[in-house]
């Protein structure tokens, strides 16, 4: 899937990144910019990802990943090979990103009655990820219902399909206001 998604992204001339809504520059501590198109530098590394997945062969077990890239770069890759709809863009400049910013935390969580083969200790937090109160407010990709639901549908496909009908999805929103977010 993440080679679909990466070869779908390398071959748009769009510019878009494939499943990624909203890209957040964090300019400053406090300061969010939205934007839908990513950086440039962040495309050629997703086709360079795509590439490099493409000659893999089945026994390869993770995938390097650059090190010469920096955190602009490195934390909106990682919300593309984790699937968040949504991707911080952060300041290589700065330490502390979104202080005391009103924060939508939305949390996927995945339980199982454990009548298969596959065993869980009550639930397990698959993916959490958080967007700014005010752009979910005002953008409609990142709208709490939206994202939900997108979510709940997502990830309970994909739970039938690795573990059956004994796996179950659901999740979780709060608001949430912290000192820093870490990245």
């Amino acid at each position: 899937m993440l080679l679909q998604r990466a070869k779908h992204t390398a071959s748009s001339n769009t510019g878009h990144v494939s499943g990624i809504a909203l890209f957040i520059h964090l300019n400053t501590s406090d300061a969010v910019e939205p934007e839908s198109l990513p950086s440039k530098a962040l495309l050629r590394t997703i086709v360079d990802l795509a590439t490099h997945l493409e000659e893999m062969s089945p026994e390869d077990t993770f995938v390097p990943v650059p090190t010469n890239i920096g955190i602009d770069i490195l934390v909106p890759l990682a919300a593309f090979i984790l699937e968040y709809p949504v991707a911080y863009v952060p300041n290589p400049k700065q330490t502390t990103f979104l202080s005391q910013v009103p924060l939508d935390v939305h949390e996927v969580i995945i339980s199982s009655s454990g009548t298969s083969h596959f065993q869980l200790e009550a639930f397990h937090s698959l993916l959490k990820f958080s967007v700014p109160r005010h752009l979910a407010l005002s953008h409609p990709a990142c709208e709490m219902k939206t994202l939900q639901r997108s979510l709940q549908e997502v990830y309970t496909r994909r739970a039938h399909d690795a573990f059956g009908a004994t796996a179950t999805i659901t999740t979780q929103h709060s608001v949430q206001i912290h000192d820093r977010v870490a990245l």
